[in-house]
């Protein structure tokens, strides 16, 4: 069975606007109470906004479960399926109070307003939650495969890993099992099937081997005990290259007819479009410092990043080139909105005369004797090394 990306698309929107209710309705109960009660104490304020959030839960986990439910009948039965959704509320004893007690600092600090948002967006992520969390342990009970679906408008490193695994059943990185966590403003579902079942738009296949090529960038296997720092390089890419590969747009504050003027002009576009293949997301910077300070690149994201691509066959070149880059990094001239995080460099091989085991060696050796905090490293291959 392939499932119909406007299908999924429509079980969101009901989730969504089912989410969306009980916030309404835990909202609207909380100031019912605050009214009735002008004079409440911190304690009490707390105490009425878990009420509330308790008896918008009760009143809307069930639809929650109800949309989950027609979903997972609607696939089994296409499938063939002998299997069977059962709904039951999932919310822990005490998670709640939990939440709300960590929540209620904000009123301590009489921000009523931030609370209040907080505990509405904690009623939502819960109401969602029960759709997931009984598709999965459905799908268990009837020892069926399922699929945790990210839907490429914001997803996190957690979810991408998670959903490179495609229809699974017992895998640590599965859908279910050490993976069914959720988080707050999670935008994954869950999705049951076998192992034959496509979804429009999902390719896990594709997705690992982004996965894959994060984990080669740090220098790890892509095993499940890696997963926090492979995690933490899938966060430095833009989330729709990791969920459909599409590469970012650049920012040309620069434009590309002014790399004419410098020699290495076409090497330097290259290297950016390169980045930009890689999913990082590059502003290319205007040369505007002011008298006494120095002009950086590019961001990546809003961090400044110096492109060093030397034209040598002397070792030494490795090592001239990061020191003079950390003496522009002292004087940066520093816009409004980035972030100087130190001397950090995007460093190209292409044109050095040189092994790149030999450079490699070279640029951990200097990062240790000029305190540069980050060189990404692009080898003649084109491969991506982050030291």
């Amino acid at each position: 069975m392939r499932v119909n990306k406007d299908r999924l698309t429509r079980y969101r929107k009901e989730l969504d606007s089912a989410a969306d209710d009980a916030a309404e309705f835990m909202s609207d109960y909380y100031d019912a109470l605050r009214t009735a009660n002008p004079n409440s104490s911190v304690a009490e304020l707390r105490n009425m906004a878990i009420k509330s959030i308790k008896q918008a839960l009760n009143a809307f986990s069930p639809q929650a479960g109800e949309i989950a439910g027609e979903l997972f009948d609607e696939i089994v039965r296409a499938e063939g399926i002998k299997a069977r959704f059962r709904y039951h509320q999932t919310i822990e004893r005490g998670l709640v109070e939990k939440k709300v007690h960590y929540l209620a600092k904000d009123l301590v600090d009489g921000n009523n307003q931030k609370f209040i948002d907080a505990c509405t967006a904690l009623t939502r992520f819960y109401v969602k939650r029960e759709a997931n969390i009984n598709m999965h342990r459905s799908a268990l009970r009837s020892k069926i495969w399922w699929a945790r679906v990210p839907s490429g408008a914001e997803t996190c490193g957690f979810c991408f890993m998670l959903s490179t695994r495609g229809f699974d059943y017992e895998s640590e990185f599965s859908a279910g099992g050490a993976g069914h966590k959720f988080h707050l403003h999670c935008d994954c579902i869950i999705v049951p099937g076998t192992k034959k079942t496509t979804i429009e738009g999902y390719y896990p296949d594709k997705m690992y081997a982004r996965w894959v090529e994060c984990a080669n960038t740090i220098g790890l296997e892509p095993v499940w005990k890696n997963r926090s720092a492979i995690i933490t390089e899938c966060e430095r890419r833009d989330f729709r290259w990791l969920n459909s590969g599409t590469p970012p747009v650049i920012h040309w504050r620069k434009r590309e007819e002014e790399f004419e003027k410098n020699s290495n002009g076409d090497k330097e576009i290259a290297l950016i479009k390169l980045l930009k293949s890689n999913g990082f997301n590059i502003t290319v910077r205007r040369e505007d410092a002011p008298e006494g300070e120095k002009n950086i690149d590019l961001l990546i994201g809003d961090i400044l990043y110096e492109m060093k691509i030397p034209k040598s066959s002397n070792i030494r070149s490795v090592e001239s080139n990061l020191r003079h880059a950390k003496g522009q990094f002292k004087d940066a001239h520093v816009n409004d909105g980035e972030v100087l995080a130190g001397t950090r460099v995007v460093f190209w091989s292409q044109d050095m005369g040189l092994s790149d085991e030999k450079i490699a060696e070279q640029i951990e050796k200097q990062i240790k004797a000029h305190d540069i905090n980050e060189v990404i490293f692009v080898d003649k291959d084109n491969n991506l090394h982050r030291y």
